[in-house]
């Protein structure tokens, strides 16, 4: 039986669905330390290969394919700590000009900049930022990878969504060619 993590984001978006009793074939590397500090204890020590198939950074290291039948799924929750930081404007060597109404679409834009008279001009934007709890990782049941339903996929196929928000799963798989009996 081989452990492998797989994140919530890449399934979300593309990869054919799985469930327990599939045969799959995933693109799986070494875990990287930071992942199995974050999910923590004995989650975090489990793991023995990572999916992606996506390359999300120039130092990913080459995947290999593994074949295989799905045994478990489980969804992986972590809390996270969040705070606000303001979006700020990029600077603009350009000053604002005003443009003609008259030859406008009239939504009292300026050339380079909102229109002053807008009242969420003098509002600060803010951007949620999570950042995860090392150490808090905990498995979520779930019923298939991935656990909701994509766009245009009968919200039926996915079954019940999580109990609370996951950001990856844990997924034993039985690698082809071998046998618990032997």
């Amino acid at each position: 039986m081989v452990r492998v993590y797989l994140e919530d984001w890449e399934w979300d978006c593309c990869g054919d669905p799985f469930q327990v009793g599939d045969t799959v074939t995933l693109q799986v590397r070494e875990p990287r330390d930071a992942l199995r500090g974050m999910l923590g204890g004995a989650l975090g020590s489990s793991l023995e290969l990572t999916e992606s198939h996506h390359e999300v950074d120039p130092d990913d290291v080459a995947s290999r394919p593994l074949t295989g039948r799905v045994c478990a799924i489980a969804g992986i929750a972590i809390d996270h700590t969040e705070h606000l930081e303001p979006i700020l404007p990029p600077p603009s060597p350009l000053a604002p000009e005003p443009v003609d109404p008259a030859s406008s679409s009239g939504l009292g834009w300026f050339a380079h900049a909102p229109d002053a008279r807008s009242p969420r001009l003098n509002e600060p934007a803010y951007t949620i930022v999570a950042t995860p709890v090392d150490g808090t990782g905990r498995t979520v049941p779930v019923s298939r990878v991935p656990a909701t339903a994509r766009y245009g996929e009968p919200a039926a196929d996915a079954g019940a969504p999580p109990a609370e928000p996951i950001v990856g799963y844990v997924v034993d798989l039985e690698p082809a060619g071998f046998s618990a009996s032997a």
